[in-house]
Parts: C-alpha cells; structure tokens; sequence
C-alpha cells in the first residue's frame, strides 16, 4: 500500500489512491517537529487498514458524484430552456422546436428531487414541476 503526502504551511495530510485512482484523505495534523504530537509520529503509530475508504464511504462518493451529474445536467436543461424561450419571444407567432442534449445521467432514478419530477423516456430526459 503507497500512501502518499500532502502539505501545506504546517499541515500534513495523509493521501490513499484507491484501485480506480480516487485520492482519499485519510488523515491529516500539523507538523511540530520533535514535538509528541507531530503528525508524522503519530501517524506512523496507526493501523493504517483502519483508516482506508469503507464500502460506505465509496458508496457516499458515488451518491455524491451522481447528485453533481444531476445538477450539472439540471443547469444544462434550464440553460436549453431559456435559450428556446428567447429564440420564441423573437418570433411570436412560430413554434420554436428544441431538444435538450442533456441526457439525464443514469445513476438519477426516476422519481422527485427538490421538487422537481425527473424521469427518462428512451434517450431523452424531461423535467416537470417547479423548485421550492
């Protein structure tokens, strides 16, 4: 196992690549060098196992990442739909068609978020509802 070190001014940190490159902080204390307290010291007296990512906490960063595709495909669907409404606003009276790019990501389930129904029907994602 390589663990790697992290720095800044007097604080140390303690970094973990797990088997798909994610970094994991996995400890981190100042620096005082001589003192019982330094970092270094004390992290050369832990179990290291014991401070590794759990199967919660990869579960945690895959919730996490899929809320940020969420809300990244969620601004790129508010920025289409407003673009459409301005493309109409400059021509009443004509239909103006448009589609989304945006594919909602596969890790959102269907059902409601913030107020918001999401949902996929084949390739193309639809929002309905307003936020709170």
């Amino acid at each position: 196992m390589t663990i790697y070190k992290a720095k800044t001014t007097n604080w140390r940190g303690a970094v973990f690549l797990d088997a798909n490159d994610q970094p994991w902080l996995i400890d981190a204390g100042l620096r005082r060098n001589g003192d019982t307290d330094d970092f270094y010291d004390q992290f050369a007296r832990k179990q290291h196992d014991s401070l590794l990512p759990t199967d919660q906490d990869h579960h945690l960063l895959a919730v996490q990442l899929a809320e940020l595709m969420f809300d990244a495909w969620q601004r790129s669907v508010r920025s289409t739909t407003v673009t459409a409404v301005a493309a109409a606003a400059k021509t009443p009276g004509q239909h103006v068609r448009w589609r989304s790019r945006a594919v909602c990501p596969p890790r959102v389930r269907e059902g409601t978020r913030r107020g918001l129904s999401v949902g996929q029907l084949g390739s193309v994602a639809y929002v309905s509802g307003t936020e709170p």
